[in-house]
């Protein structure tokens, strides 16, 4: 699982870390940028220390990026790590590549930028060869062994081709929620309300979230003997959760799976 910090208090008032064994923080930038909200560094920080101390710390904890200003966010990152928070950096479609070998050298990170834009405006205006053409650079410029993250990077045609170790996923909820897709069943525009059916939109999305553990597995299957030789460890999708709502989600997708 993941979880944006933007969500955080949202996430453990309502104890949604019960649904999963192991999940990661994102500082939330992009969520920050895009709403006007400003997050502050050492509250961050002094955050991160918190919930380090917690029965379930995150597993990685993404550093707090100051989107499109790669100095800035290499800033907020030392700083970090300089108050003892393990911060992994991103390096984001469209910064100079020089900046990939900084990022890079710390042996865990990850790109991003790479949520193609939908119908409500979210994300970047990039098509899948873009996408595919920024990680084949990055990839060519990087000194193996590294552990990555790509946020976004939900897509079969990346998972399948690139060996991240990590990747996150908006898709299973808000791929239905916003547009009626329903990858599981390669449909666009579902007319499916939870406010109409609610018994309905449940099951479309539980095979959302089937579809994706399927996709997780795959990725899994196709790297094993390269993340086991680099000691990358397994090949996580994290599935991103913000609060209530998804808990019950992820206990309801749990009980159909056990009857």
């Amino acid at each position: 699982m993941l979880v944006s910090y933007v969500n955080l208090a949202a996430v453990m008032r309502n104890n949604v870390l019960d649904v999963c064994d192991e999940w990661v923080l994102d500082s939330g930038a992009y969520s920050a940028a895009t709403s006007g909200k400003e997050i502050d560094l050492n509250k961050y920080i002094d955050d991160c220390h918190r919930l380090m101390k917690t029965k379930k710390p995150p597993k990685h904890i993404f550093g707090l990026d100051v989107i499109g200003d790669p100095e800035a966010s290499a800033k907020n990152i030392d700083e970090m790590r300089r108050q003892g928070v393990d911060a992994l950096a991103t390096f984001h479609y469209g910064s100079p590549y020089h900046y990939l070998k900084d990022v890079s050298a710390y042996g865990k990170m990850a790109f991003g930028g790479l949520v193609q834009r939908g119908a409500g405006g979210h994300g970047t205006r990039l098509d899948a060869s873009m996408r595919l053409r920024f990680l084949e650079n990055c990839f060519s410029r990087i000194d193996w062994p590294v552990w990555i993250h790509g946020f976004g990077c939900c897509d079969h045609k990346i998972l399948l081709k690139y060996p991240l170790a990590s990747a996150d996923s908006t898709s299973w909820v808000y791929s239905l929620q916003r547009y009626g897709h329903l990858q599981y069943l390669k449909v666009n525009n579902a007319n499916i309300r939870e406010s109409r059916d609610k018994a309905t939109y449940t099951s479309c999305l539980i095979g959302q979230i089937e579809h994706f553990r399927t996709l997780e597995q795959q990725a899994r299957d196709k790297w094993r003997r390269l993340h086991e030789k680099l000691g990358l460890g397994e090949f996580r999708l994290r599935f991103v959760a913000s609060g209530k709502t998804d808990r019950t989600r992820f206990e309801t997708y749990k009980q159909r799976r056990s009857a």
